[in-house]
C-alpha cells in the first residue's frame, strides 16, 4: 500500500472522527447537565422540606454530613453525589435518602434520541448494508483477480446470502442479544439483497441460466421475503416491494404483457394481503403507485394492439384487490391510509384506463373495459355510498376528459359513446337516488351528468345530429338541440314531483327539489338560447345563476350556493377565451370591423346578450347572495360583472367605428380610454360608499388598463407627434381632448377617490400622471395650432418655439396659483418643474435657434414672468408657510 493511500485513509478517518466525536461529546455533556440540574432541584426541595427523615436513616450518613442542631436551616448538599455525577446511572440504585430515589434520572429527550439514532438504529442498518457490499466486493475481487469462475462466484454469493439469512434467524431465536430485532432485520435484508444481486448476475450479466428461470427464482425470493416480513417486520416487506417490482427490470428478456402484468399483480396482491394482516397500510400506497408506474412505462414504451386487454384486466384487478382488502377495517375513516389507498387505486385505475383507451386510439374493447370500470364504480357507491361516493363522480369526469380528447372521431361512434355513458350516469343517478340513503349525491350526479354530456354532444355533434337520427328534413340542428334540452327540462321537472321526493323529510325534500329545479331551469335556458341563437348560451347560464341566487333567498339550502359556483365556473370557461382576446386587443387599435348596417345592429345585440346582460345578472346575483353571506364568491361575481361590462364597452366602441377610415383610430382609442377611466372612477366611488373590496379591485384593474393604453399608445407608439395620426382641424376642440385632456380630469378625480380610500401611494402616482398629461396636452395643442390635423409634419417656426415657452409659463403659473390656493405642495412642485424646464429651454434652445425680435421677446417674457413668480412666492407661498409654522 502506498504512502499516499495510507495518508488518504488517515485523513478520511480523521475527517469522519471529527464529525462524530463532537456529537458524542455534545450528547454526554448535555446528559451530565441534565442530571446535575435534576440533582440541584432535589437539593432545593430537601432544603424546603427538612432532613428529619434523612437523619433517621442509617445509610444516610455517608450521603449527608452531620448537621449542627443550632443551625437546622443549613443543609449541606450531597457532595459525594455531585462528585459522582458521571456515574449517575449507579446512583439511582445506591442512594437511600427518602424522596431522592422516587424519580429516575431525567435524560434530555433530544440527546437520548440522537444517541439512539446513531448507536441503536443507524449503525445496525449500516452494518447490514456493509455486509451486502462485502459480498459484492468479494465477487468483484474474485473477478479482478481471476481466482474463481463465474459459476463459482454466483454459487458463493448465493451461499453468502443464505448464511446471512441463517444468521438473522439465529439472532432472532436469542432474545437476550441486545437490539437483536434490528440486527436480525439487517442480516435478513442484507441476505435478500445479496440473493437478488446474485440472481441478477447469473441471468443478465453471465447468462448462466435462462431468463425465465432467473425470473422464477427472483419471484421465489420475493415470495420468501414477504413471508419473512411476517416475522421480521415492515422493513423486510419494503425490501420485498422494491425487489418484487424491480425484478422485471433486472431480467432482460422479451417483453410479454400477460406474463409481466400477471407477475406484477401477484406481487401487488401479496403486498396488499401482508399490509392488511400486519396493519402496514403505509406500505400499500407505494405498492399501488409503483404498480401504476409499470402501466405508464408500458404505455410509453409502445403499446401493442393486443396489450390493452391485459392492462385493463390488471387495472380491474388492482381495484378489486383494494376493495376486497380494505373491507371491514376497524377504525377506518375518510382520511386514514386505507381511505387514501381506495382513492388512489380507484382513481388511478380510471385515469389509466382512460389513458389506455386514448393510446389504443379509442378502440371498442378499451371503451368496453372503461365502461365496465364505470359500472363497477357505480355499484361500489351503491353498496357502500359512505366509502365510495366519490367513485361515480370520478368515472364521469374521466369519461368527459376522454371524450374531449377524442379528436377526429367518427360522428356516429362519438354519438354512441356519448349516448351510452350519458344514459348510464343520468339513469343510475336518478334510479339510485330513490333507493339510497345518500339521495343528494345521486341526484347531483344525475343532474351534473346531464349537463356534461349534453354540452359534450352539442360541441361535437351540433350540425351532424339531424342526419345521424334521420330528422334532417324535419328539424334544423338548432331546433333539434332545443327540443332535446326541453325534454331533459321536462324530465327533471317531473323528478321534483316523484313520490320518492315528496315522501322525504322537509330538509332533504327541499334539497332534491332544488337540484332538480336547477337542472330543469338550466336546460330550459339552454334550449331557449340555442333556439334563439347560439351566441345566447352565456346569457342563459348567467340567467340561471341569477335564478338560483333568487331561489337561495327563499329556501335554506346550502347546496344552491355550490351549484351557482359550478355554473359560474362553466360561464367563465365558456367566455374566458373571448374575454382574454378582448382584453388583449384592448391594448391595440379599435378599427377595422367591416359589415353592413344590419350586421352592426346584430353585433350590438349579440354584445348585450354575451356581455352586457350577464354583467347585470352577475351584479344582481352578488347582491342577492350577499344577504346570506358576504364571501369570496360574492366578490368573484362583482369582479366578473365589472370585467364583463368593460369587455362589452370595448367591443361596442369597435363596432360603432366599423367601416371608418384608419384615421379615426385616434378618436376611437381616446373614447375607449375615457370609458375605462369613467368605469374605474364609478367602481372606486361605489367601492368607497358601499365598502366593496372586489369592486375596488375592479376599478383599479380598469384604471390600470387605461393607464397602460395612455402610456403605450398616446405617449409612445402612437403619439401624434411622430406617428401619422389625425387629431382634428380645430384648435383646442380636437382629438387631443379625448387622448389627453379628459383623461387628465378623470385621473384627477380618480386620485381624489384613492386619497379618500387611504391609498396614498396610488393617489400620488395618479397625480404625477395627471401633471404629465396636462403638460403634453398643452404642448401638443401648441403644435396643432401651427400644423393643423397632423402633427408629424412641417417645420418648426420661431413663433411656434416662442409659443411653447409662453404656454409652459402659463401652465406653470396656473399650477402655482392653484397649488397656493389649495395649499397643495405637489402642484407647486409641478409648477416649479415646468418653470425650470422653460428656463432651460429658453437659455439652451431659444438662445441658439430664435433670431431677431423673437429671441428678445423670449428672454424678455421669461424675465418678466420670473420676476412676477418671485414676487408671488414671496407674497403668498412663503407667507402661507410662515402662517402654517406659526399655527
Amino acid at each position: 500500500m502506498s504512502t499516499w493511500m495510507i495518508g488518504g485513509i488517515f485523513l478520511l478517518f480523521a475527517f469522519v472522527t471529527s464529525l462524530i466525536l463532537p456529537w458524542i461529546n455534545r450528547s454526554a455533556i448535555g446528559e451530565l447537565r441534565g442530571r446535575v440540574a435534576w440533582l440541584q432541584d432535589e437539593i432545593n426541595r430537601l432544603k424546603k422540606e427538612g432532613i428529619k427523615t434523612a437523619a433517621q436513616s442509617p445509610t444516610a450518613a455517608h450521603f449527608v454530613p452531620p448537621i449542627a442542631e443550632e443551625r437546622p436551616e443549613t443543609i449541606a448538599p450531597p457532595l459525594v453525589v455531585l462528585q459522582d455525577a458521571a456515574r449517575a446511572d449507579d446512583f439511582a440504585a445506591e442512594q437511600a435518602v427518602p424522596g431522592l430515589h422516587t424519580a429516575p434520572v431525567a435524560i434530555p429527550a433530544q440527546n437520548k434520541t440522537l444517541e439512539q439514532q446513531f448507536g441503536g438504529q443507524a449503525f445496525v442498518w449500516m452494518g447490514g448494508v456493509a455486509l451486502a457490499l462485502a459480498g459484492f466486493f468479494l465477487v468483484k475481487y474474485s473477478i479482478e483477480s481471476g481466482l474463481l469462475t463465474e459459476k463459482v462466484r454466483v454459487v458463493l454469493g448465493l451461499l453468502f446470502g443464505f448464511v446471512l439469512l441463517g444468521g438473522s434467524h439465529i439472532v432472532r431465536q436469542h432474545p437476550r442479544i441486545a437490539d437483536g430485532t434490528r440486527i436480525s432485520q439487517a442480516l435478513a435484508g442484507a441476505g435478500i439483497a445479496d440473493l437478488y444481486g446474485c440472481l441478477f448476475a447469473a441471468t443478465t450479466l453471465y447468462h448462466l441460466i435462462p431468463s425465465w428461470f432467473g425470473f422464477a427464482c427472483m419471484t421465489a425470493v420475493t415470495g420468501m421475503t414477504l413471508l419473512l416480513s411476517l416475522s421480521y417486520g415492515a422493513p423486510i416487506a419494503a425490501l420485498g416491494l422494491i425487489g418484487g417490482f424491480a425484478t422485471p427490470m433486472l431480467i432482460h428478456g422479451n417483453p410479454n404483457a400477460p406474463l409481466l402484468f400477471g407477475y406484477l399483480y401477484l406481487v401487488f396482491g401479496s403486498l396488499i394481503a401482508v399490509a392488511r394482516r400486519q396493519d402496514w397500510w403505509w406500505l400499500s400506497i407505494p405498492a399501488t403507485l409503483v404498480a401504476f408506474l409499470w402501466v405508464i412505462v408500458w404505455l410509453f414504451s409502445g403499446l401493442a394492439a393486443a396489450d390493452g386487454i391485459w392492462l385493463a384486466l390488471f387495472l380491474l384487478g388492482i381495484s378489486a384487490a383494494v376493495v376486497a382488502m380494505t373491507r371491514g377495517i376497524p377504525g377506518d375513516d375518510a382520511f386514514g391510509p386505507p381511505a387514501w389507498l381506495r382513492y388512489i387505486a380507484i382513481g388511478g385505475s380510471l385515469l389509466l384506463m382512460g389513458t389506455v383507451t386514448y393510446t389504443a386510439h379509442f378502440g371498442p374493447f378499451e371503451w368496453d373495459m372503461f365502461g365496465l370500470l364505470s359500472v363497477a364504480a357505480i355499484a361500489l357507491a351503491w353498496f357502500d355510498n359512505r366509502t365510495y361516493s366519490f367513485a361515480p363522480w370520478l368515472a364521469m369526469g374521466t369519461n368527459a376528459v376522454m371524450l374531449l380528447t377524442w379528436d377526429y372521431a367518427d360522428p356516429a361512434a362519438f354519438a354512441v359513446a356519448v349516448g351510452i355513458f350519458g344514459f348510464t350516469f343520468i339513469a343510475s343517478g336518478h334510479l339510485l337516488a330513490a333507493r339510497s340513503k345518500n339521495a343528494v349525491s345521486w341526484a347531483s350526479l344525475s343532474a351534473a351528468s346531464a349537463f356534461v354530456y349534453y354540452l359534450l354532444a352539442y360541441s361535437r355533434l351540433n350540425a351532424a345530429l339531424p342526419s345521424l337520427i334521420g330528422m334532417r328534413d324535419w328539424l334544423s340542428s338548432d331546433q333539434l338541440w332545443a327540443v332535446l334540452a326541453f325534454v331533459l327540462a321536462a324530465f327533471f321537472t317531473t323528478a321534483t314531483m316523484e313520490s320518492f321526493v315528496t315522501q322525504l323529510n322537509m330538509q332533504l325534500r327541499h334539497r332534491l327539489q332544488t337540484i332538480f329545479t336547477v337542472a330543469a331551469s338550466g336546460f330550459l335556458s339552454l334550449g331557449l338560447a340555442i333556439l334563439l341563437h347560439q351566441e345566447y348560451l352565456a346569457f342563459a347560464i348567467a340567467a340561471q345563476i341569477l335564478t338560483i341566487s333568487w331561489i337561495n333567498t327563499k329556501v335554506d339550502i346550502p347546496a344552491l350556493r355550490s351549484i351557482a359556483q359550478v355554473l359560474t365556473a362553466l360561464f367563465v370557461l365558456l367566455l374566458l377565451p373571448e374575454v382574454l382576446t378582448l382584453l388583449t386587443s384592448s391594448l391595440d387599435d379599435v378599427s377595422g370591423y367591416g359589415g353592413s348596417r344590419l350586421s352592426k345592429l346584430h353585433t350590438v345585440s349579440s354584445l348585450l346578450f354575451q356581455f352586457g346582460w350577464p354583467s347585470v345578472m352577475f351584479a344582481g346575483a352578488s347582491w342577492l347572495l350577499r344577504a346570506e353571506r358576504d364571501d369570496e364568491f360574492v366578490a368573484v361575481l362583482e369582479l366578473a360583472a365589472i370585467i364583463l361590462f368593460g369587455a362589452m364597452s370595448y367591443d361596442l366602441i369597435g363596432t360603432l367605428f366599423e367601416n371608418r377610415s384608419y384615421q379615426s383610430a385616434f378618436i376611437a382609442r381616446g373614447i375607449f380610454t375615457n370609458v375605462l377611466l369613467f368605469l374605474s372612477l364609478a367602481a372606486l366611488r361605489a367601492s368607497r360608499q358601499y365598502s366593496r373590496p372586489a369592486v375596488e379591485w375592479g376599478g383599479l384593474v380598469l384604471g390600470g388598463l387605461a393607464m397602460a393604453r395612455i402610456a403605450g399608445f398616446d405617449l409612445l407608439f402612437h403619439n401624434p407627434l411622430w406617428s401619422r395620426q389625425m387629431v382634428g382641424e380645430l384648435p383646442l376642440l380636437n382629438g387631443l381632448i379625448l387622448a389627453y385632456g379628459l383623461p387628465t380630469l378623470s385621473i384627477v378625480l380618480i386620485k381624489n377617490e384613492l386619497s379618500l380610500m387611504g391609498r396614498t401611494e396610488l393617489a400620488r402616482i395618479g397625480k404625477i400622471i395627471a401633471f404629465v398629461l396636462a403638460f403634453v396636452f398643452v404642448s401638443l395643442n401648441v403644435r396643432q395650432f401651427y400644423h393643423g390635423a397632423y402633427l408629424d409634419r412641417g417645420m418648426v417656426s420661431n413663433a411656434e418655439v416662442y409659443t411653447y415657452s409662453a404656454a409652459w409659463l402659463a401652465l406653470g403659473a396656473a399650477l402655482l396659483f392653484a397649488g397656493t390656493v389649495r395649499q397643495d405642495g405637489a402642484m407647486r412642485v409641478a409648477s416649479l418643474v415646468i418653470m425650470l424646464l422653460t428656463v432651460g429651454k429658453v437659455f439652451l434652445y431659444d438662445a441658439s435657434e430664435l433670431t431677431g425680435l423673437w429671441r428678445v421677446f423670449s428672454f424678455f417674457g421669461l424675465g418678466i414672468s420670473l420676476l412676477v413668480l418671485s414676487w408671488f412666492y414671496s407674497r403668498f407661498v412663503f407667507n402661507i408657510k410662515k402662517q402654517k409654522s406659526i399655527s
